[in-house]
């Protein structure tokens, strides 16, 4: 009986530690410049609410941080100078080089972070284009990452002399929808995008329409696909022609694309309030999409928000749910829908890159 107690309390004890050992990030580094000092970590968020302070000794250093999850934060080295840093629970992040600038962490999502402050250094301070340029690539990269949090305040919330609308604006709308649950997003999100009028990068406002069956339709519908929203009615002669000219369009997408999750959704919406007209029009003319009507002509809050006023009408969204193009004809559809796929094809590139050099270096 003895033996069984002194085993189950063995198995215990292992267990315990390997779960402390999943929680701990290991940080360590070696400074050039530095033999005796104090560096002070803290956190950027609620997920990381604390100070550390981390003993340097002969120019080296090695702590173990318990974590639930991946923070950012911030290293204030002697010098008085600020970096980013990322930790993550089960990594090991590494700091490397001299004060006050040639500073180099690795280990989760630091390398990339540091390479492209890197190339950011490297700019010439009189091209002030650049940098910006070099951010929005890094979240058309990596537009789902936690890093993605720390480009958009240095480089566009934080933007010298002062922030500028379109900036933020535009970082945002390369983000992934799930951004917003970072607070720094979600704010940035409700204090910019707010508009008084459509436009690019704009994000589509939620909208509930019943289609012809009285089945709710909303954008979360088509996730993850671009979407071409097209308002006509009856009434519209040149909306109806509008329809019309997108239907080669339709046919060629679905010839083109055997699964309906790779083509490009369309989704008419009607300004009808006469539900037999609308109904007789949708067959005349072959309108095989999506169609949806509330049968209260200009009484749709979508119309609203939108600030759209006359027929015909156009909106191009991209599969994030950010306007790419407003009134197009379908050769720029068309064209728009290469760019959003070649885009597309390069971010899931970059992700299965980060994922293999993930799995390697564990």
């Amino acid at each position: 009986m003895r033996v069984i107690v002194q085993c189950l309390l063995f198995i215990l004890l292992l267990t315990g530690c390997s779960g402390n050992k999943q929680q701990i990030c290991r940080f360590s580094g070696e400074l050039a410049g530095i033999t005796e000092d104090t560096l002070f970590l803290w956190g950027t968020d609620r997920l990381y609410q604390r100070i550390d302070t981390i003993p340097v000794k002969g120019g080296k250093f090695d702590v173990r941080i318990p974590l639930d999850t991946i923070v950012e934060a911030i290293l204030c080295t002697p010098d008085g100078k600020q970096h980013p840093l990322f930790l993550e629970r089960g990594t090991r992040i590494t700091l490397r080089g001299s004060l006050p600038d040639s500073l180099y962490a690795s280990g989760s999502y630091n390398d990339s972070i540091y390479a492209l402050l890197d190339t950011v250094r490297s700019v010439s301070p009189s091209d002030t284009l650049l940098p910006r340029q070099l951010a929005l690539q890094y979240l058309r990269r990596h537009p789902g990452d936690p890093s993605a949090v720390f480009v958009v305040r240095h480089f566009f919330a934080e933007e010298e002399p002062t922030p500028v609308r379109e900036h933020i604006r535009e970082a945002l709308s390369l983000l992934n929808p799930f951004m917003r649950d970072y607070s720094l997003i979600a704010q940035l999100d409700d204090q910019y995008s707010r508009n008084d009028e459509v436009s690019l990068q704009h994000t589509l406002p939620t909208f509930s329409i019943p289609d012809k069956d009285g089945v709710i339709i909303n954008r979360f519908r088509y996730g993850g696909r671009p979407l071409l929203l097209h308002f006509w009615a009856t009434w519209s002669p040149e909306s109806r022609e509008q329809s019309r000219a997108i239907r080669p369009l339709y046919e060629s997408e679905k010839k083109q694309y055997r699964k309906e999750t790779d083509r490009l959704a369309i989704l008419g919406i009607s300004l009808d309030s006469d539900r037999r007209q609308w109904l007789d029009a949708v067959a005349a003319d072959s309108l095989e999409w999506d169609q949806a009507c509330n049968f209260r002509a200009w009484d749709l809050d979508l119309l609203r928000r939108l600030n759209i006023t006359t027929l015909p009408c156009n909106i191009l969204v991209n599969d994030r749910g950010s306007i790419r193009g407003i009134n197009l004809t379908t050769e720029q559809i068309e064209e728009e829908l290469k760019a959003l796929r070649k885009e597309k094809e390069e971010q899931e590139k970059a992700q299965r890159e980060r994922e293999r050099e993930r799995r390697a270096r564990r």
